[in-house]
């Protein structure tokens, strides 16, 4: 790396540390001690990049995932006092970048990021990143308790949702391992546009919540929410009018089926 990108690396490596949010929510990857990879959360490379870690299997040294924010002074989102883009939306917009363009815009910023010609079938639109290179990981659960506690950190909204959500599917999220992803995740809860839950439970428990979101949905139509052409069946918009997505993993990551695997193309 040439010494201009690195003293730009650690510069802003040295703004995120220092980012009193960053320090309430994110936990520091310690050399030699890589945390457990668990779906939906987010890690931080050292160039700030915030990748989305997808799956339950990850090559030895890796993080199979999709980079979603990359700092740009030019970027129209705010995350932890610096400017970002979300590379995977048109900017300005809620419009996803088809898959086959997105690797073209993150090779504006680094041309090791255009992995579809190189990588496994299976990760042909990811991205494979060295663990090596990342500095901190934000984990769901830990995340969400930390807004509902630390009065720092808004979550008003957070809070009403949770409790409308609670009502209308009748749980208890107190008995519930739920936590946070998407914007909410990097502490972007003053004003959101949806609220992204993350269930942790086993397939029994995942199943269950399932259903009782799909019973909402069937017996409020009003609630269905229909996005990319199509109709979710464990999406829905609460009471308050917030659109609650909701994603589902394993408790356990030695349940996921595809923990460890290969993949043959054959045609």
């Amino acid at each position: 790396m040439p010494n201009h990108e690195r003293e730009s690396t650690n510069s802003l490596k040295e703004s995120l540390q220092g980012n009193e949010l960053f320090q309430k929510l994110a936990v520091p990857i310690v050399p030699g001690k890589f945390p457990e990879i668990r779906d939906a959360e987010f890690f931080i490379r050292q160039d700030g990049s915030v990748v989305n870690a997808e799956g339950w299997y990850h090559p030895e040294g890796m993080i199979l995932g999709e980079i979603l924010y990359v700092p740009d002074p030019q970027g129209d989102r705010t995350i932890f006092g610096l400017q970002y883009k979300k590379v995977t939306l048109f900017q300005g917009t809620l419009t996803p970048v088809p898959y086959d363009q997105r690797a073209r815009i993150l090779s504006q910023y680094d041309d090791s990021l255009n992995q579809v010609d190189k990588n496994p079938y299976y990760a042909r639109y990811k991205q494979l990143l060295p663990r090596k290179d990342f500095i901190a990981y934000l984990p769901a659960r830990p995340v969400l308790l930390t807004a509902l506690s630390d009065s720092t950190v808004p979550s008003d909204q957070i809070k009403l949702d949770l409790a409308n959500s609670e009502q209308l599917l009748d749980i208890d999220f107190d008995d519930i391992d739920v936590g946070l992803t998407g914007s909410l995740l990097l502490g972007n809860s003053g004003d959101f546009h949806d609220l992204d839950l993350v269930f942790q439970g086993s397939l029994e428990d995942n199943i269950s919540i399932a259903k009782r979101i799909r019973a909402l949905v069937k017996q409020n139509p009003s609630r269905r929410v229909i996005e990319g052409g199509k109709g979710w069946g464990i999406r829905y918009y609460n009471d308050r009018g917030t659109l609650i997505c909701n994603f589902f993993t394993y408790k356990n990551p030695e349940d996921a089926p595809l923990r460890d695997f290969r993949m043959d193309v054959i045609q």
